[in-house]
Formats: C-alpha cells, sequence, structure tokens
C-alpha cells in the first residue's frame, strides 16, 4: 500500500474577495508580489506583510501584468498588449491575429530569455478555438500552436530547457522541448493527465527542483508533482475555486495562491466530474477569491522579467 500523500494548508493572507483573482508573479525588482481580479481589471501590489502598496484599476477584464526589465508592467487585455509605465503612462504595443469580439487572451508569462507567451480562449469555449502566441522583444507576435481551447497555466524547467502548458479542459498539462535561442517547441508529450472527477488544471508554477505545482479548481487545493507525475504534495485553502500559484519573496520561498469567487458554469463543473451543485459555493465559500499563502519547503525560482 503506497503511503498517503502529505497534506498542508496555506493561511488566508488577504481577503480579497476579487470575482477572480489569478496571474500572481513576484516582481524582482520591486520585490511585490503582482496579481489581479481577470474579470474588474483591478491589478494589486502586495507587500511582504500582504499590505497593497499599489493599485491600478484597469476597468476591464485582464489577463496579465508582467514586470517589465526597464520597470512598469505589460498587460494583457482583450487581444491587446499595453505598456503600463511606472509613472502612469501607457502605449499600445501590438495585438495577436485574432477576432476581439469573440477571442481573448487568457494568460501570460514571461520565459527566461525575456519574450511573452500567451494562450487564448474564445468566448464560446469551444474546442480548439483558442492557440499559444509568442511576443518577442522587438515586439511581434507569432502564432506557435494551434487547436487549443482553453490556454492556461506556463512555466519552464530550473534549466530552460522544457516548456509547460496547460489547455484545461483536456485534462493535461503538456511539455515541450524549449529551444530557448530560436524560441520554438518541440516533442509535445503529456506529463500529467486528470481522469474526469480528479478536476482539471489552471495555473502553475515551476520550483528549482523542477517541482509542479498546478492549481486544481473545485478541490481547494495546489498539489505539487514530481517533472515525472508523481503526486508529492497538497496544498489546502478555504476556497474551492484555486486559480493559480506563484513563488516569490526575497528567498523565493513563499507560495501565493489566487482563487475565484464567481459561481462556475454548472454545464463545465458537470464536464469535469463534478456535482453540478457545486458550482454555486465556489463564489460563498469563506476566503472566496482571496489570497492564500505559506512557505512549503520548498524554493521557486526568480521570475524573469520581460524584455519591453
Amino acid at each position: 500500500m503506497s503511503a498517503p500523500v502529505p497534506a498542508v494548508d496555506a493561511p488566508l493572507v488577504h481577503d480579497w474577495k476579487a470575482a477572480i483573482a489569478e496571474a500572481p508573479v513576484w516582481d524582482e525588482r520591486g520585490q511585490v508580489f503582482w496579481c489581479l481580479d481577470n474579470v474588474s481589471g483591478e491589478i494589486i501590489a502586495l507587500e511582504s506583510d500582504w499590505s497593497v502598496r499599489w493599485t491600478i484599476r484597469r476597468g476591464r477584464p485582464t489577463a496579465a501584468a508582467l514586470p517589465r526589465r526597464s520597470g512598469g508592467l505589460l498587460l494583457a487585455e482583450g487581444c491587446a498588449f499595453t505598456l503600463f509605465d511606472a509613472d502612469g503612462g501607457e502605449r499600445p504595443l501590438t495585438t495577436i491575429d485574432a477576432d476581439p469580439s469573440s477571442v481573448r487572451i487568457n494568460e501570460a508569462a514571461c520565459d527566461p530569455q525575456g519574450r511573452v507567451w500567451a494562450g487564448t480562449v474564445d468566448a464560446a469555449l469551444s474546442l480548439g478555438g483558442g492557440a499559444l502566441y509568442r511576443l518577442d522583444g522587438d515586439g511581434r507576435c507569432a502564432r506557435v500552436l494551434e487547436g487549443l481551447t482553453i490556454g492556461n497555466g506556463m512555466g519552464w524547467s530550473p534549466d530552460g530547457a522544457i516548456f509547460y502548458l496547460v489547455d484545461s479542459p483536456t485534462g493535461r498539462v503538456d511539455a515541450f522541448d524549449f529551444d530557448g535561442a530560436a524560441g520554438t517547441l518541440a516533442n509535445r508529450r503529456t506529463v500529467l493527465n486528470f481522469a474526469v472527477g480528479e478536476g482539471w488544471a489552471d495555473g502553475l508554477c515551476v520550483d528549482a527542483e523542477g517541482c509542479l505545482w498546478v492549481a486544481i479548481p473545485l478541490t481547494s487545493e495546489v498539489r505539487r508533482y514530481s517533472p515525472g507525475g508523481a503526486l508529492l504534495l497538497r496544498v489546502r485553502v478555504a476556497a474551492p475555486f484555486v486559480t493559480s500559484c506563484a513563488f516569490g519573496g526575497a528567498d523565493h520561498a513563499t507560495l501565493l495562491i489566487t482563487t475565484g469567487a464567481v459561481a462556475l458554469p454548472r454545464q463545465m463543473v458537470a464536464a469535469i466530474g463534478f456535482d453540478p451543485d457545486a458550482a454555486e459555493g465556489t463564489a460563498t465559500a469563506p476566503g472566496a477569491g482571496g489570497l492564500f499563502a505559506l512557505r512549503p519547503g520548498a524554493t521557486g525560482l526568480a521570475e524573469p522579467a520581460c524584455g519591453f
């Protein structure tokens, strides 16, 4: 009989009540965690004591707020990327080649070389309606991968040689060989495959040992997996709709976990093997839409800033 998987609890550190708190990222330059409400577009920067240093209110759905090497943020909103300066000024950078009336960027992350990768979703959640894009330092944007449904969590192995990607409705986390110099992907394979009833992956991050920390909506958990797919640890939070996670802090040893406070569509909940009545509880659970954190004994990777 196999040994039970260890489990730890992460306390609520900021009772934000965001509709969908998402996209946590550690800012090495500013020494703050950035995260956002995907629905309202409110972006906050959190100090180490979990007080809010800055708040930016965009007033529209926002998928990512990524620290830039030159200061400020790169924002992903709709189908567009915007350079948001430290003094509050902003400039449009580029758009992806998709119809903004039906497609939006859902997730974005920065690779070790400073490029930005973005996964999309269409409004109907149609199978294969999303794609993966690469935004290069010169502002050019290329479509790299077709056929995603919800392009979601992304991360890189400690040596930068493996790229991980979530396409949530498939129940998979896939890995690719990553050529950092060329910014290309090859040799796609599945490293995690969730069966119906086990949930699906949302956001993820990678630690210094190469293990994957994966947010699993409706389970109140972030789970740590080995690079080979073995479940190593469960991190439990009070809110069921867990959306993403990121390591940060001066020593990169604090794991921040984001959650949502909206009622998920009953059809979506049923499709992944959960009781559709559980959809209502995602909005009313204690701590829903809040931020949770702990020091789980692992160390994260230094977050690269995007090269804009």
